[in-house]
């Protein structure tokens, strides 16, 4: 009798999504090597040729970035509208994403305007000749 997908005669076992003891001890290991060869790593990208840097970096880049899945814009005579739909969640991301970029633009534009604004209220109230002991 076959058993059933994630279903073990074993209830103490290890859980689903867990990786066993020697994968973890290797991705470990591997890490350790990573982290004691990382400077190293740098200088060799820093004399290689670009193409060949380019070509380095495009090999670990999928290890660094989060895979993005492709969006299927093909229209298709059952629904006509996928394309639009596509296109229209498309451009509501990018317009949000641009809503916070500014947003935190100009948050910081604020808080750059708002401490040379302290800056400039020290300044006033200073007196000829006299220095401000908050300011050092």
């Amino acid at each position: 009798m076959a058993s059933k997908k994630q279903h073990t005669n074993n209830p103490n076992g290890r859980p689903a999504g867990i990786p066993n003891r020697t994968t973890r001890e290797v991705r470990e290991l591997l890490q350790k090597v990573i982290d004691q060869e990382l400077d190293r790593i740098q200088a060799d990208l820093a004399t290689m040729d670009p193409d060949k840097r380019l070509d380095v970096l495009l090999k670990l880049l999928p290890y660094c970035l989060p895979k993005i899945n492709p969006i299927d814009l093909e229209s298709t005579p059952d629904n006509p509208t996928q394309h639009n739909n596509a296109i229209r969640r498309l451009t509501e991301r990018m317009i949000a994403n641009a809503n916070k970029v500014k947003q935190e633009a100009e948050k910081q534009t604020d808080e750059k305007q708002d401490g040379l604004s302290r800056t400039s209220e020290q300044l006033h109230r200073m007196k000829p000749g006299k220095s401000d002991p908050s300011i050092r």
